[in-house]
């Protein structure tokens, strides 16, 4: 049953950071996945660099500890790309407005 729920928990996690590194990142996407699964991957490597040097219990202090810390900032990060997205869509919305005035002004010979 946990490690359902930690499957679950996992995709959910990684589906929310691809879809925040996408929209934070969309002009250089590539760059920004790479160094994404970079960082993944070296935690990986630290997690099993560290897994017989501590007991069970250290190591679940060490996965709560980074648990809240990220959760908070996960939230952060939701605000601040809906922020940006908000400002994307008004400056789409302003510069399509602009083109049907420009468009409605008659060009006189």
């Amino acid at each position: 049953m946990v490690a359902i729920l930690f499957g679950i928990g996992d995709g959910v996690f990684n589906t929310q950071l691809y879809a925040i590194i996408g929209v934070l990142f969309d002009d250089r996407a590539e760059q920004a996945f790479a160094c994404f699964k970079f960082l993944q991957a070296g935690s990986t490597a630290s997690a099993f660099l560290y897994d017989d040097a501590f007991g069970n219990i250290t190591k679940l202090y060490i996965v709560m500890a980074f648990l809240l810390v990220a959760i908070p900032l996960i939230y952060l990060l939701d605000w601040a790309v809906v922020s940006i997205d908000k400002v994307k869509k008004t400056d789409h919305h302003d510069a399509a407005a602009s083109d049907k005035q420009k468009a409605a002004i008659p060009v006189e010979p």
